[in-house]
């Protein structure tokens, strides 16, 4: 039901891992785009008052921050994450699920890869906080492509957990004991 074989799976699998890894890409492109132009540093758009806003931030970082002194490894890990990503697909993606999971990380991880090379930072702009009392909650800001990365991810983890392993267990096991 998950899988297809042979060239409709094939075509299929092709198929969501481009179409996904070419949506992704061009709407964190553009929304990142947007956000440089709409908003200036420091100016901040409430969307949903106390919850959720729009800021422009420049992330030299990975997620949350870390590693921001290290730019050129940064863009080495991108790089060698999107030939491993096109590798697994070439050899792996029969499956829609893992085709789009492998899809959206890899444009995902072009989005941001771009944006290292082009101005030695991410281009952030979306931001979550919740006012708890006199408590302020927050998320660090983020992109198009870190949901996308985000998703992939827990695509990718569903299709090992649930659907690999449903493919490798005997039909009709029984214990014997």
């Amino acid at each position: 039901m998950y899988r297809v074989s042979g060239s409709s799976g094939r075509k299929i699998g092709r198929l969501a891992f481009y179409a996904s890894a070419v949506v992704v890409f061009v709407l964190d492109q553009v929304t990142k785009t947007f956000a440089q132009s709409a908003l200036d540093m420091g100016r901040v758009v409430e969307v949903v008052p106390g919850f959720f806003t729009l800021k422009l931030a420049h992330n030299p970082g990975a997620a949350f921050g870390t590693f921001g002194s290290l730019p050129v490894v940064l863009i080495l890990i991108g790089l060698v994450a999107v030939f491993i990503i096109a590798g697994i697909r070439k050899e792996r993606a029969k499956s829609r699920v893992l085709a789009l999971s492998l899809g959206m990380l890899l444009g995902g991880t072009l989005g941001n890869l771009i944006d290292r090379i082009r101005f030695q930072s991410v281009t952030d702009f979306i931001d979550f906080e919740v006012v708890l009392g006199s408590r302020i909650l927050s998320w660090p800001t983020f992109n198009v492509a870190d949901i996308a990365i985000t998703v992939g991810a827990v695509l990718l983890a569903y299709h090992v957990v649930f659907l690999e392993g449903r493919a490798s267990k005997p039909k009709n096991s029984s214990n014997n004991s």
